[in-house]
């Protein structure tokens, strides 16, 4: 074969392909548009540990807003909309949509993780997410998170479901309560994160002057931890207290082990 003519073969080759191609997709095109959302395969991460919503639970979401996606075409489906309206949800924190080849719509949905239960002095209840966001109890109300009592009333109402907003410079007391918020959410995620001291600290209380005290699990007092300031030294000093004095003492001999003074465990009986 002279090279002319090898030109002209390689020429139709690629022409022939390029046709191919374009048919195959037009025809995938006129598929996709004749294909029928079969169905829903809805994954909610984390569903058995954090437990707020359910595949049933998203459903009812899409519902409410009048979304029937079973049975309608797929190409008529806006996904970014489908995003859009779970991720608007205060539970939901990120929310993937696609379709299948098999026509099913799938839905991957992350949960907000509850890092506290709060309860205000005005009786407000809400948890509070790892990313700062405040959200109903609702039927979630039994998640084993620490719960934070005699915190003070809070510039937002008691309905309010989102992201914590910050108050106005001008605002003193709030702005004193938000900046205190802020130390509390960042102790109560290293609290979440070391094993151990998820285990044993099941509430918070809140004291005037911003001093906390901490209600163990094991043991029949209270641990006067003051305020945020050096906390991770505090409990580590208890940590140690609890290794070389509690565990020949027992668990239940003080009603008060105080941390705020430097370097010092008091304990009263």
């Amino acid at each position: 074969m002279n090279r002319n003519s090898k030109i002209i073969l390689d020429t139709l080759v690629w022409t022939a392909l390029a046709v191919y191609l374009v048919l195959a997709a037009g025809y995938c095109s006129r598929q996709q548009s004749d294909r029928i959302c079969t169905g829903l395969n809805i994954v909610v991460k984390d569903s058995v540990k954090i437990g707020l919503l359910s595949r049933s639970a998203v459903r009812d979401i899409l519902v409410g807003h009048s979304l029937s996606l079973t049975g309608a075409p797929l190409d008529s489906i806006n996904l970014a909309a489908v995003e859009e309206i779970l991720v608007s949800h205060p539970m939901v924190q990120s929310v993937r949509v696609y379709s299948s080849l098999n026509g099913r719509l799938n839905i991957e949905l992350e949960q907000r993780r509850p890092v506290a239960r709060i309860q205000t002095e005005n009786g407000y209840r809400f948890f509070l997410s790892a990313d700062e966001f405040v959200m109903p109890l609702k039927s979630a109300s039994l998640i084993d998170v620490p719960l934070v009592t005699g915190l003070p009333e809070f510039t937002f109402g008691t309905d309010f479901e989102g992201e914590i907003p910050a108050p106005e410079e001008t605002e003193k007391k709030s702005l004193e309560n938000y900046k205190f918020l802020q130390n509390l959410i960042n102790f109560v995620k290293f609290v979440e994160r070391d094993p151990f001291w998820n285990a044993q600290i099941v509430q918070i209380h809140v004291l005037p002057g911003n001093e906390v005290e901490l209600i163990p699990r094991l043991g029949r007092g209270m641990i006067l931890l003051g305020d945020f300031a050096g906390y991770r030294k505090k409990l580590d000093k208890l940590y140690k207290f609890y290794q070389r004095g509690l565990a020949y003492e027992g668990w239940n001999k003080y009603a008060c082990i105080n941390l705020k003074y430097e370097d010092q465990v008091v304990c009263t009986q």
